[in-house]
């Protein structure tokens, strides 16, 4: 039996199987086949991201932050007291002693407007820097989503190629064979299209694991393995300032979170007020002759104030430690544009290189085209071989997957760049 005669067994031997794995998968539920075979637009995408515990996570804490902002302008629940007062234990009465009476109190705390203002400003900052976390997340969150759908489109052309060059290899190997009948080459040879061959093999089943994790990741993010075109990668514009970043966004929040902590420190120097107000009433006395008298009310009204008496004790410090913290936070949003500045630069030269890189591989695989068209014309001619010509298409489709390779670098990296620039910068 000869070589080529084999390889047509081998293949109807994997059509029966591919077949047979048909009729078994059309005999499964759908819903067990695969968790989505909808098409969905990357913008329904973007929207199950939105969905995403994690973005809601920060939506929920926001909206809570602003309750309490609302929350903070309003006064503390006032007191109201009620009961006896000079009530004789031995001869318990309220008409025979003349102090006795009964009385309802009421008395109300008014804080400072100012602190006031100041616990509410520090919820309502608190709430604006959740939600620019939330908006960090999401497009780190979309940026992820994005490489998926990059990774998935390099494996499907990776699959490709391979089976390209698997069919170039059973090409070269028939032709290798008759060669080796005649006397013309080595076994070796032939060994080496064998070890490619079976290397190619390898290749398609981690691609397949790979696309396997991808489809987990899909799930992760948006709860289903979407059937979505990838939109066109570009690159975000960046006006140089540092303060267009998320990150350096998000340190700049916690900076006014901490000066509104400092406001709020130097109110407390500021004296609450507090009212409050009583009516009693005695009854009238009645029995023995020295418990004989006249029924009355009577109010008794007032207004406190607190003296900031023990500043040196507790606001004083109090406030050094706020503007302490303010330092710490405006260091901290220093270091952070320093970091997001590195991760700019460093993303932009892994692009700038894989850009270059491109232009190379693209102008070696034009020359090899023209290589393979000389070879193609003596071939023709009856003066060439073949062999050259299929080394030639095997070298243009491993420059090929490289290309892929380059364009799945290029792609990451400005997706990486595009993370760090905030929308509206």
């Amino acid at each position: 039996m000869s070589i080529r005669q084999l390889n047509l067994r081998k293949t109807r031997s994997v059509i029966i199987v591919l077949s047979l794995s048909t009729l078994l998968l059309s005999a499964i539920p759908v819903s067990a086949q695969n968790v989505s075979d909808r098409i969905y637009s990357f913008l329904e995408l973007e929207m199950k991201l939105r969905e995403h515990p994690a973005i809601e996570a920060y939506a929920f804490s926001a909206k809570a932050d602003r309750f309490r902002a609302e929350g903070a302008m309003g006064l503390p629940d006032p007191t109201v007291s009620m009961g006896l007062s000079n009530f004789p234990i031995l001869s318990p009465s309220v008409t025979e002693y003349l102090p006795t009476h009964k009385y309802i109190g009421f008395s109300q705390r008014l804080p400072n407007k100012a602190k006031r203002k100041a616990n509410s400003l520090t919820s309502l900052r608190r709430a604006d820097s959740r939600d620019l976390q939330g908006d960090m997340r999401f497009a780190e969150l979309r940026s992820q989503l994005l490489g998926l759908l990059i990774e998935r489109d390099s494996i499907d052309s990776l699959r490709d190629i391979m089976r390209q060059r698997d069919m170039k290899y059973q090409e070269l190997y028939d032709i290798t064979e008759i060669e080796m009948s005649s006397g013309r080459t080595s076994l070796v040879r032939l060994t080496e299209v064998e070890t490619r061959r079976i290397d190619i093999q390898q290749t398609l089943s981690d691609l397949a694991a790979q696309e396997a994790d991808l489809s987990a990741q899909f799930i992760d993010l948006v709860g289903v393995v979407p059937k979505t075109e990838r939109p066109d990668i570009l690159l975000k514009p960046w006006n140089g300032q540092a303060l267009s970043f998320y990150s350096v966004k998000v340190a700049d929040a916690f900076v006014s979170i901490q000066d509104a902590a400092v406001q709020k420190a130097e109110v407390d120097f500021k004296p609450d007020l507090g009212i409050n107000f009583t009516y009693q009433q005695r009854e009238s006395g009645q029995g023995a002759p020295r418990s004989n008298f006249d029924g009355d009310d009577w109010v008794t009204g007032g207004v406190t104030l607190t003296v900031p008496i023990w500043q040196d004790k507790r606001q004083k410090p109090l406030l050094k430690g706020a503007k302490l913290d303010r330092s710490a936070a405006q260091a901290l949003r220093m270091a952070t544009a320093r970091k997001a500045l590195s991760d700019w630069k460093r993303y932009e030269a892994q692009r700038k290189s894989a850009v270059s890189t491109l232009d190379i591989l693209n102008s070696k695989v034009i020359s090899i085209e023209r290589q393979i068209a000389s070879h193609l014309n003596a071939y023709e001619s009856g003066s060439g071989d073949y062999t050259p010509i299929l080394e030639g298409e095997l070298a243009i489709l491993t420059l090929q997957e490289k290309i892929i390779g380059q364009k799945t670098r290029r792609d990451t990296a400005t997706l990486k760049m595009n993370s760090l620039i905030g929308d509206k910068s």
